[in-house]
């Protein structure tokens, strides 16, 4: 006798099995499918009703119940990345109620190996999918920026993105604002590339770069002999950026002196060379960046109020890489594969747990910093697959220091046996595995092929023995009668 269909549970148990069910998945490499179920807008007994329809055409060791966004949310453990055919069903089972119902689809650890991160993923895949039906397996979420993409999954990032280009159809300055490496240039260049002006120049000059005696003649140029060296007249960065976008990194190192000059170029659209006595008119939209806050600089005396008023006339604060994990997988597969391509070498996979490993880390130089570690993996690794061993000391997770990676697979600092005195050793998971397989099949063979009986023997929850025999392969066993595991001869 089969088990019955699962309960629709609440948000915290959902949560909780959830969580287990992904912790399991990442641990023993196995496949998990996290499924969004949007039905539009139900009443409170329509969604009791949908919650029982769907889990009515779920397996019995699947997971459903209620998102705290109020969409069902379905685990189905020991399913792929496709979207799977419990998905299907659960579609044709609300279509005549809900007709439009959409699925969204992500899946471990492709699109995460966390709960947080993997209902993250599902919801951004359904939200992907305007019309009815069940979502395709995930495209790379990215927008293309003068011939970059830029991967955008998390919904703060995807209204950031949408603010930015109503933005770039005006010429109103803008203040960029995050963490070193989190992408402040990248969004710079988005809103020169989105603007009427992205025919004319883009221009760039890091404020911290440049020492305060020629900040002022890099911006504004200088005519010649205006100071020792100045051999010829040269125009500066404003005149060299007409028509287009002047980019200011690193805004708050700006001196007081300079920034006079730029709050009097701002408000006049004027410049006057270095040594000149001719002001120049300018067309030029400004976006300035900053890693500090410039408010605080303000206050401390260190910035003019009234240039601050003016760089931040729009402001877009860019949230640091930790705040938006979603993004770290397909940020991820889009960095290695472009390191393997630049190195003319086939694109490495990143197994379970070394996504897991990035996914955990808080990485505190953003995106800059995920990137660099994914360019060294593509230098360095000589294998198909990146796993958790390969990435630098700093990501691993706890427990995963004291392995070293060589043949032996010793403990770094211990104390070596003579190969000769060396017993065989093998992976534990395998030799847990081949006992774990071969009591559920005796279990079974002693049952006569009731699955009930077999899992009261060895004292296993029936959805659990369901689970294991798919994992093991052993659905076929015949009553009372051993399977013939494929390369293993009885």
């Amino acid at each position: 006798m089969e088990a019955e269909h699962p309960a629709v549970l609440s948000t915290s148990e959902l949560r909780h099995r959830l969580a287990a069910e992904t912790e399991r998945a990442v641990r023993h490499d196995r496949p998990l499918c996290v499924l969004a179920v949007r039905l539009g807008e139900p009443d409170a007994s329509d969604s009791d009703a949908a919650g029982a329809l769907a889990a009515g055409a779920l397996r019995c060791y699947d997971h459903i119940g209620w998102g705290q966004q109020g969409e069902l949310v379905v685990v189905l453990p020991e399913s792929g990345i496709e979207p799977p055919a419990p998905a299907r069903r659960v579609l044709e089972a609300l279509r005549p109620r809900f007709p439009g119902t959409r699925i969204g689809v992500a899946a471990c650890p492709r699109d995460g190996t966390t709960a947080d991160v993997l209902l993250a993923a599902a919801r951004a895949s359904v939200a992907a999918h305007r019309e009815p039906g069940v979502g395709a397996p995930r495209a790379r979420p990215v927008v293309t920026v003068a011939g970059h993409e830029i991967v955008v999954a998390d919904p703060a990032m995807v209204a950031l993105l949408k603010l930015a280009r109503d933005l770039a159809k005006s010429r109103v300055p803008v203040l960029l604002s995050g963490p070193s490496g989190s992408g402040k240039e990248v969004l710079a260049r988005a809103l020169h590339d989105w603007s009427p002006r992205r025919e004319a120049p883009f221009v760039a000059i890091n404020c911290a770069a440049v020492t305060d005696s020629l900040l002022e003649s890099e911006l504004f140029g200088h005519e010649r002999g205006a100071f020792s060296g100045a051999v010829a007249t040269r125009r500066g960065l404003f005149e060299a950026a007409e028509g287009g976008v002047l980019f200011l990194d690193e805004v708050a190192d700006l001196s007081l002196r300079a920034q006079a000059s730029l709050l009097r170029a701002l408000e006049t659209s004027r410049i006057r060379r270095v040594g000149g006595n001719v002001e120049l008119p300018i067309d030029v939209r400004l976006v300035a960046a900053t890693n500090r806050s410039l408010r605080d600089r303000v206050d401390a005396g260190h910035f003019r109020g009234d240039l601050y008023f003016r760089l931040a006339a729009a402001a877009i604060e860019i949230p640091p890489l930790a705040a938006r994990r979603v993004e770290i997988p397909p940020l991820a597969e889009v960095f290695l594969e472009r390191a393997c391509t630049s190195l003319g070498r086939p694109t490495i996979a990143i197994a379970a747990d070394a996504m897991h490993c990035l996914l955990q880390h808080d990485w505190p130089g953003n995106v800059r910093e995920l990137r660099h570690v994914l360019d060294v993996a593509a230098a360095t690794l000589h294998e198909p697959v990146l796993r958790a061993i390969h990435l630098p000391p700093s990501l691993a997770l706890p427990g995963q220091r004291a392995r070293e990676a060589d043949p032996q697979g010793a403990v770094p600092g211990a104390t070596r046996v003579r190969s000769d005195a060396t017993p065989m050793f093998r992976r534990l998971d395998d030799e847990v595995r081949e006992l774990e397989r071969a009591r559920f099949e005796q279990a079974l063979v002693a049952a006569a092929g009731v699955r009930t009986h077999a899992a009261a023997l060895i004292g296993v929850p029936l959805r659990t023995f369901l689970t294991k025999m798919k994992l093991h392969g052993l659905e076929g066993v015949a009553r009372g009668r051993p399977s013939e595991e494929p390369g293993q001869p009885r």
